[in-house]
């Protein structure tokens, strides 16, 4: 499984296909994944607008609709059955686990998920590398697990913040949880904004303290640059900071000096260094 993955679509109940427009990726290490999904339905409006304040009400919710989550998967390679373990989640809790069938060999290159214990959906995932998961740039497979083990901002630790960044082949995808409540559980984040009648400030709060970036590193200039996010504002843009590996110490510091901020990353796996 350790490969990018792009789902082409989902059905639920399997047979009827219900989303083929969500832009979703999947990263998948060893032992790590983060996932996006970003409707395609998103205003394009918002892309232009740097503050949350700045968006309508509607605008929000449609923010509400994304989702992205990050953990660590595990698999029984006798039957493929895999859990993904969500440590963070933009979304709410929903009651149940990501818990699915894998298949990559009966419809290859393509991998089929399917649900288990009733739960009825599939999902169609499409390789972005070859199926061994090689990257022909480097030829092997490449790929980096990072957890964030701190974050400082002007002098202080955000004891808030948890952190993954997914690496494949120069394909990222970064994942940070600011939040300093965990969300009730709900069907969705927007039932929830709705059940709880939230403020305009406990939804921005909300929303702002969720970031995550799908992109790739830059052949030209080695920059990564954000080309999905849930932040519309910072697609198509170079990701914060630089990055610096300490290999003595097996870390990540992520510097943001506008910001006065520095992050800690713990390299959980790594087959390559891309931060050079």
């Amino acid at each position: 499984m350790i490969n990018v993955w792009k789902r082409l679509w989902i059905e639920s109940p399997i047979g009827k296909v219900v989303d083929n427009t969500t832009i979703v990726f999947n990263i998948q290490t060893n032992s790590m994944y983060a996932d996006i999904r970003i409707p395609k339905s998103r205003s394009l409006r918002l892309n232009n607008l740097t503050l949350l304040s700045d968006y309508t009400w509607d605008e929000l919710m449609e923010l509400a609709l994304q989702k992205s989550f990050a953990g660590y998967s595990h698999a029984n390679n006798t039957d493929w059955i895999c859990f993904w373990d969500r440590k963070i989640d933009y979304q709410p809790f929903t009651g149940s686990f990501d818990i699915g069938h894998v298949d990559t060999y009966s419809s290859a290159p393509l991998m089929i998920e399917e649900g288990v214990d009733g739960d009825d959906y599939r999902e169609v995932w499409k390789p972005l590398l070859p199926t061994s998961g090689l990257c022909e740039k480097y030829s092997k497979v490449s790929f980096v697990s990072l957890v964030l083990s701190k974050e400082v901002v002007k002098g202080k630790i955000n004891s808030n913040s948890k952190g993954f960044m997914v690496i494949n082949c120069d394909t990222f995808i970064y994942q940070i949880d600011r939040r300093n409540i965990k969300l009730p559980q709900s069907d969705s984040l927007l039932d929830l904004i709705h059940s709880q009648k939230y403020s305009r400030k406990q939804v921005e709060d909300i929303l702002d303290n969720y970031i995550s970036h799908y992109g790739v590193k830059s052949s030209d200039n080695g920059d990564w640059i954000v080309l999905h996010s849930t932040f519309p504002y910072s697609e198509n843009k170079k990701l914060e900071g630089t990055f610096k590996m300490i290999l003595d110490n097996n870390i990540v510091i992520q510097t943001i000096p506008e910001k006065d901020t520095v992050l800690y990353w713990n390299v959980q796996a790594m087959t390559y260094n891309p931060f050079f």
